[in-house]
């Protein structure tokens, strides 16, 4: 028995100390579908989304858990475009990528989900202890042991990020882009928006010395409140990740289109696209990202 559960732990030991490699999906528009299971045994296709903030199930998803849901409290957030979402919040026992497990874990519900054919999001709240690799070229998120995190950040430029936390229920991450050579803004780092978005708030079209008056404009109508907001579009010259250190051609992007929304709650909000060709590595507990050609 003693020799049994000794092996049990070697075995247990042994597979947790190698970084553990599972498959996504990722269509043309960039969104990343990865295959989590709920409660131990109910299997679906959630989007990776790292500015979804929480954890979020759609009302079909929902329905398949709900039994084993505790009701726990009500939440407030704000879309990117400033419109409320209200909610309840729900603990179910537990939400997995393949062998990674976390228990006792805080989900919202988001029935729209249901009219895109979307099971729920997955968000960053799920990695908080957990650096992560993300490989658009090979298509494969990695769980990086402490080993393997060192050698990504011995060969590769790491950028420092900020947290945006509220309470326990989600975490957004903020990343310092530089545009044009000459103007930084934090920006959301949002793979939900997949690799075609890029929102800079009105406020620093002066900055990077823009007229308005030549630039394509269109009403853009939030989806919550149904409140009417205008938007310009131009391209940026160069858009890259603002570091101290050299970093690659491949980590510049030259004439990027953007879109300078009204009422943006942020100073920008970027997808991946500047990941797209590449990978990059989002450690919350050393606040920080790792990125790779």
């Amino acid at each position: 028995m003693k020799k049994t559960l000794l092996i049990s732990l070697l075995l247990l030991i042994f597979k947790f100390s190698y970084a553990q490699e599972y498959p996504v999906q990722i269509t043309d528009q960039g969104y990343i579908i990865v295959e989590v299971t709920l409660i131990d045994s109910i299997k679906a296709n959630f989007i990776l989304d790292t500015g979804a903030g929480a954890i979020v199930l759609s009302a079909k998803t929902f329905d398949k858990v709900k039994n084993k849901a505790i009701n726990s409290g009500y939440v407030t957030g704000f879309r990117n475009d400033g419109d409320r979402i209200d909610g309840e919040i729900y603990k179910i026992p537990s939400f997995a990528i393949g062998d990674i497990i976390q228990k006792d874990v805080l989900i919202g519900i988001y029935p729209p989900l249901d009219d895109y054919g979307v099971d729920g999001l997955v968000s960053l709240k799920f990695f908080e202890d957990k650096p992560f690799n993300i490989d658009f070229k090979n298509k494969k998120i990695t769980f990086l042991n402490k080993e393997d995190l060192q050698n990504l950040k011995n060969n590769n430029t790491s950028v420092p990020i900020t947290l945006q936390v509220q309470s326990d229920f989600s975490i957004d991450i903020f990343i310092r882009v530089c545009l044009n050579n000459g103007v930084s803004v934090n920006a959301e780092f949002d793979t939900g928006s997949g690799f075609n978005t890029f929102l800079v708030n009105p406020y620093f079209m002066e900055k990077l010395r823009l007229d308005k008056s030549g630039m394509q404009s269109k009403e853009f109508t939030t989806p919550i409140s149904g409140k009417i907001l205008t938007e310009y579009k131009t391209v940026l010259d160069s858009v890259r990740i603002c570091t101290d250190t050299d970093i690659s051609d491949k980590q510049i992007s030259e004439n990027i289109p953007v879109v300078f929304r009204e009422n943006l709650i942020y100073e920008a909000l970027i997808g991946s696209f500047l990941f797209k060709n590449g990978n990059i590595t989002i450690d919350i507990p050393n606040k920080e990202v790792i990125i790779g050609d």
